[in-house]
């Protein structure tokens, strides 16, 4: 039998210093209704979604942390963060602190307890203080969402949708969001009144962690936005005929097939 690595030992150790246990299978952790797997070095806590998410696209944002509904389940994704092989006493280890930051928000209720960092301290987190998404079709200005309960990176991805949009249209629309958040961590795709908006939540985060939080949440959001801007603006281009784009996406949909395809 393989012996684990020193590394594995000390996961392990985390993650049952916030109460996670090997599943009997050994292909995860679990603890009271949530599940913990890892997908490479990205770490998965799991459980049921709840009914008053019904609608991710237009009911997620503002929810506590990085949870987001995929696949019919709450999942709660945590970036590979530097691994220190002796902890100082007074300090926690940054997989039980992200792991207890994933329990902490599960409710989507606020934080009680939490104080934010300072937002100088966030500024200084992002190079320059700010950033923007640049690409052949936009270029949008980021802004922090720092009040006394939340923490959040937000990017308009369109700033408006036509309010004439047809339904076939807004079907591809959030077709194509729905699908992007699927195949990428940590953003939130939404839609808030009238325009689409990805953002990265940060409340309730470890303070110790918010730096790093930060440059990962920057770079999740420009990679995101910058993907997404061209299909989006092929679907919202009302002088663009198109069989495909002008039915509705129910058959395409099984076959994930791209409105790149116009």
């Amino acid at each position: 039998m393989t012996r684990p690595t020193r590394e594995a030992r000390a996961r392990d150790a985390a993650l049952r210093k916030v109460g996670f246990r090997r599943t009997r299978d050994e292909t995860g952790w679990s603890m009271n209704g949530y599940r913990l797997v890892f997908d490479g070095a990205w770490a998965e806590v799991r459980c049921d979604l709840p009914e008053s998410l019904s609608d991710p696209l237009r009911e997620e944002s503002g929810r506590p942390g990085l949870w987001r509904s995929l696949e019919g389940s709450l999942v709660f994704e945590i970036p590979p963060m530097p691994h220190r092989e002796v902890m100082p006493p007074d300090e926690t280890d940054p997989l039980a602190a992200l792991v207890a930051w994933a329990l902490r928000t599960a409710s989507g209720r606020p934080v009680p307890g939490w104080p934010p960092p300072l937002r100088e301290a966030v500024e200084a987190a992002i190079p320059g203080g700010a950033f923007s998404i640049r690409t052949h079709e936009l270029t949008a200005l980021g802004t922090i969402h720092h009040e006394p309960d939340r923490l959040a990176l937000r990017v308009p991805a369109i700033a408006r949708t036509p309010a004439d949009l047809p339904e076939s249209r807004r079907l591809w629309l959030e077709e194509t969001l729905l699908e992007t958040r699927r195949l990428n961590k940590l953003v939130r795709l939404g839609l808030q009144n009238g325009a689409v908006q990805a953002e990265v939540d940060l409340t309730g985060a470890p303070l110790e962690q918010i730096a790093p939080l930060c440059r990962i949440a920057v770079d999740a959001l420009r990679w995101v936005v910058g993907r997404i801007q061209r299909p989006l603006n092929l679907i919202l281009d009302a002088g663009l005929r198109s069989e495909v784009l002008d039915r509705n996406p129910g058959r395409a949909r099984s076959a994930r097939r791209s409105p790149d395809h116009v």
